[in-house]
């Protein structure tokens, strides 16, 4: 399973049992979409903040790839 689709079936499930939450539309946080599966690859070595700071730069690395395999 890909990242990007492993990142979007656990985020759908931790805002799915979020009971706090008042609007379930809402567009995740920035860098929190690749963070959780990054954090629990190895909790030992990134930690959250450093999860989420590799989250905000593997977007651009996806859509290069997907262009790329798309020509």
């Amino acid at each position: 399973m890909s990242l990007p689709r492993s990142a979007a079936e656990i985020m759908v499930d931790r805002l799915g049992v979020d009971l706090y939450e008042d609007d379930l539309e809402r567009v995740l946080d920035l860098g929190h979409t690749c963070s959780t599966v990054i954090e629990s690859a190895d909790p030992s070595r990134h930690g959250h903040g450093e999860s989420v700071t590799i989250g905000i730069g593997l977007p651009p690395i996806f859509l290069r790839r997907r262009r790329h395999d798309q020509s």
